[in-house]
């Protein structure tokens, strides 16, 4: 009578040699499984007349990009989810290493009353999303980093004063998650911010920033989100901040590239 072949709960013979168990597991592995994450669009691109490809900043995955079909009534319906910075939940297929992944079911998870509505807001929505999609790169899971997008995607949606202020104190607050935030160092004599350094130094022209722009800086490093109505600045003043700004984030990000959404945003807020 031939001996019984034990087997696992999974089909697999339990007395497997190992080798042919760590081929088993690796294939498990790379097969597509659903699972849910919360998300946050950050830009859409025509990828057919059937379809368009989302880049998504998940918060189990990080970044990720996903094909959306829009060639039918029901599919086209769900392109309005990914306008930039709508907060989600996603049921998606995660298949690891794959560029493009699928999305099984996408939901607003927070509906946002302001962002796609209100002029002002949508324009920093698109110009902060930019800054997003340019600057975000890892696709792996950073809690840390979500739950900040998120909680500052709310409070853009909830603020009714200094709103124009918003994007200054998000990019210096990003730059923190991104790993160049500047040292809170500003004084008197170190009164003239160095982009190489990341500190604030005597004025030196061609070195460092001017003085008024290096003080503005300092202030947007540690302005909370409802403290913003109390930074006042001209729309020239602002708009030249955020350039030097700009340039900042140029400096420490390789590749970053211009900033397509910066022009308008100057415009909306001038």
């Amino acid at each position: 009578m031939p001996s019984m072949i034990p087997f696992s709960e999974n089909g697999s013979p339990s007395n497997a040699p190992p080798e042919l168990k760590t081929k088993q597991e690796v294939t498990r592995r790379t097969k597509a499984s659903s699972m849910k994450t919360r998300g946050i669009a950050l830009h859409s691109i025509r990828y057919s007349e059937s379809g368009n490809i989302v880049a998504v900043y998940t918060e189990e995955f990080g970044r990720r990009s996903y094909m959306v079909h829009g060639g039918s009534r029901k599919s086209s319906k769900k392109m309005p989810l990914f306008q930039p910075l709508t907060l989600l939940m996603l049921e998606v297929d995660h298949k690891p290493n794959r560029e493009i992944q699928r999305i099984r079911e996408a939901n607003v998870l927070t509906p946002l009353a302001e962002i796609h509505t209100n002029m002002p807001k949508t324009t920093i929505a698109l110009f902060c999303a930019e800054i997003l999609y340019r600057t975000i790169r890892e696709e792996e899971s950073n809690p840390t980093l979500f739950s900040f997008l998120h909680h500052s995607i709310q409070m853009l949606d909830l603020l009714q004063k200094g709103t124009e202020n918003f994007h200054l104190a998000f990019m210096m607050q990003l730059s923190k998650y991104l790993g160049f935030f500047p040292a809170g160092n500003f004084s008197p004599l170190k009164n003239g911010f160095n982009f190489h350094t990341g500190s604030f130094e005597p004025v030196q022209p061609g070195q460092t920033l001017d003085a008024v722009s290096s003080e503005l800086i300092n202030r947007f490093l540690s302005v909370s989100y409802t403290d913003l109505h109390n930074i006042e600045l001209s729309g020239t003043q602002r708009s030249n901040l955020l350039d030097k700004m700009v340039q900042f984030f140029q400096f420490h990000i390789e590749g970053l590239g211009a900033i397509k959404s910066l022009k308008i945003l100057q415009e909306v807020f001038a």
